[in-house]
C-alpha cells in the first residue's frame, strides 16, 4: 500500500511493517511560527475598568495564537490581546478555541483571531 506524504511524494505505508497507521488531520489553515513574547489579554476592549493580565505567547499564525497563562478560559469566550514586541504593536479581538492545563499552575490557551 502506498500513501502520500506531506510533500506529495509517495512512500510505503507503515501498515506493511506491522505498525498501526493513524491518519493525521491538519485543521490549521496557516503555518504556525514558534515564539516566546509577552502580551496582555483583556476581557473586553471597550470597558473603562478593563484590567488586563500578562500572558506568554508561544506561537502565532495568520489565524490565531497560543499563550500560557495562570487563568483558565472557557471555550467560546471572547477577549482582546495587545502584543508589543519591539517596533511591532498588535491588537486584536480573540475567540478561545481550546484551553488545556499544562501543570498545576499553568494553562495553555489556543485562540482564533476575530474580525476587528
Amino acid at each position: 500500500m502506498k500513501t502520500k506524504t506531506r510533500s506529495g511524494k509517495r512512500s510505503k505505508s507503515s501498515a506493511r511493517k506491522g505498525k498501526s497507521v493513524r491518519p493525521s488531520i491538519e485543521r490549521r489553515e496557516a503555518v504556525r511560527e514558534k515564539m516566546v513574547v509577552s502580551a496582555t489579554v483583556f476581557p473586553d476592549r471597550l470597558s473603562p475598568d478593563n484590567i488586563g493580565h500578562k500572558v506568554w505567547v508561544t506561537n502565532i499564525s495568520l489565524g490565531g495564537l497560543a499563550f500560557k497563562t495562570r487563568r483558565q478560559y472557557a471555550v467560546g469566550a471572547t477577549c482582546f490581546v495587545r502584543l508589543d514586541a519591539g517596533p511591532i504593536r498588535f491588537e486584536n479581538p480573540l475567540k478561545v478555541m481550546w484551553c488545556r492545563r499544562k501543570d498545576e499552575l499553568t494553562f495553555e490557551v489556543g485562540v482564533e483571531f476575530l474580525p476587528d
